[in-house]
């Protein structure tokens, strides 16, 4: 089968880095960095290992994958197995636990119709299934397009190369743009650019995706405090008939240009550098791709829901049951008139528990059957004068099972 949602990490088995370097100091960054990343991702897949045997259980009800030579896959993943002779054996499927040199599935593509798999096996992460509309020879700027039908005309184009200020203040930043009509990777119709992080400067070398053939969320580490922000591009669940611009991107909190930009340093202890994505009814760094009326001109958006922000609204545990519940429903987006849609795939907590980051939580209140990614990030700064006041970190979570839509 073809899982509608995927979910990658930089833990997992080939997984690129925006950089390289230790949390706290300066790190090795090169043009290209986040191209190569999403490019991986989203179109070619990554992480192939040999398997040396595929063993079915009956009795299990699962497939054991051995990778002698050991391996990074992740429980709760989707990885692609290839190269069976056997039916069963081949196509996508959802990690249940790993050893070192184990990978235990379950039979997403039917029960196989032998005990073992012959042929030349081995085991990738597969792409979410987009694709590479236009790139340049030295693989610094690129546009990628949704392969899906269903999805709004606008295209991704980063431009990824060492542009002049793209280091501000120890931050490494790239272009990007919601673009439509393209011609070449030179030419095409701007409706909305601005800046995403393309390097892990002075933090910690972690990312997150979390997507499905529409839209993705990527939830990279950054900056000396080491704290993550999403970074989000594809359409909205809309609710206009006939939208056909429902697609919305979430940028760097600040756009620099030529020169040194008050709090901004990444090697120092601000936080305006983290964008609003977990705020609720704050429409900064959040833009759409034209209003419901879908005249031209990108305009702000928000969502809404009861706390002010995601991870807020009670303490943790609940103390009259101990418990940590998060939002069953899908988040309102409201662009600048008006009720526009949903928000794809975000499970609100309402109540921040540091010790669920970077945890899969399953059949949590209300959504069963769900596998949910929690992780913390960041809340943008406050200005006092001369410094950026540190308004904490909260949770998030992503539903992994689907589908979205």
């Amino acid at each position: 089968m073809t899982f509608p949602v995927k979910w990658y990490s930089s833990a997992m088995e080939g997984a690129p880095l925006l950089s390289s370097g230790v949390a706290g100091a300066a790190h090795t960054t090169n043009p290209g960095s986040l191209i190569a990343l999403l490019k991986a991702v989203l179109v070619t897949g990554f992480g192939i290992k040999s398997i040396s045997s595929l063993v079915y259980s009956s009795a299990a009800q699962t497939i054991t994958a051995t990778v002698a030579a050991g391996h990074k896959y992740l429980a709760d993943q989707i990885v692609g197995i290839s190269g069976a002779n056997e039916s069963g054996f081949n196509g996508e499927f959802r990690v249940l636990s790993v050893t070192s040199t184990t990978v235990v599935m379950g039979l997403d593509n039917g029960t196989p119709s032998a005990a073992s798999a012959t042929g030349t096996l081995s085991m990738n992460i597969p792409s979410l299934g987009w694709a590479v509309e236009f790139e340049d020879a030295a693989n610094y700027k690129i546009i990628f397009r949704r392969t899906d039908p269903l999805s709004t005309p606008i295209r991704l184009y980063i431009d990824n190369s060492a542009w002049t200020s793209w280091n501000i203040n120890g931050g490494y930043l790239s272009k990007i743009q919601m673009i439509e009509n393209p011609n070449d990777i030179n030419t095409f119709t701007t409706v909305y650019e601005h800046r995403w992080p393309c390097s892990h400067n002075y933090g910690s070398a972690e990312w997150q995706l979390i997507g499905d053939s529409r839209l993705f969320y990527f939830v990279p580490t950054y900056a000396v405090n080491s704290r993550r922000s999403v970074y989000a591009f594809g359409d909205l669940i809309s609710i206009r008939p006939g939208d056909n611009y429902h697609c919305f991107v979430t940028n760097y909190s600040e756009y620099p240009t030529v020169g040194a930009l008050w709090g901004s340093s990444w090697a120092g202890a601000y936080y305006d550098r983290y964008n609003s994505f977990i705020i609720f009814s704050d429409a900064n760094h959040k833009k759409l791709a034209r209003s419901h009326h879908q005249l031209v001109g990108s305009v702000s958006m928000n969502w809404k829901n009861w706390p002010p922000a995601m991870g807020e609204g009670m303490t943790f545990p609940n103390p009259s049951d101990n418990g940590f519940y998060v939002t069953k429903d899908l988040i309102p987006v409201f662009d600048d008139l008006s009720f526009r849609g949903f928000l794809p795939g975000i499970i609100s907590p309402f109540a921040t528990a540091s010790a669920y980051d970077t945890t899969n939580m399953k059949n949590l209140p209300n959504i069963p059957n769900k596998i949910v990614r929690m992780l913390l990030a960041s809340k943008p700064g406050l200005a006092s004068n001369t410094y950026s006041v540190d308004q904490g970190i909260r949770m998030i979570g992503f539903d992994l099972t689907g589908p979205w839509r």
